[in-house]
């Protein structure tokens, strides 16, 4: 998606959707970023970044004194909980 973003103008990736040798995913990122620029609408890219990484955080916890690798464990094993329900 980062080479997307960077320096491509709207032709160059009209030209990439249209190219039937490029991965699909990478255009269905670029046809996402295609529908936002001509709508100038963010929602597409929202929801793409939403799923690939997850919304970002409502409140974050500047108290949290345990060490990044602790969170990170505690925040799977979360994870982990839901999915087993």
């Amino acid at each position: 998606m980062n080479k997307f973003i960077n320096g491509w103008s709207f032709e160059q990736l009209m030209a990439f959707v249209q190219d039937k040798t490029n991965d699909v995913f990478e255009v269905m990122v670029a046809r996402m970023i295609m529908k936002g620029i001509a709508s100038g609408d963010p929602k597409q890219m929202n929801f793409f970044m939403d799923r690939l990484v997850g919304p970002v955080a409502k409140e974050v916890n500047l108290h949290d004194n345990r060490s990044f690798h602790a969170r990170l464990v505690d925040a799977l094993e979360d994870l982990r909980k839901e999915n087993d329900n």
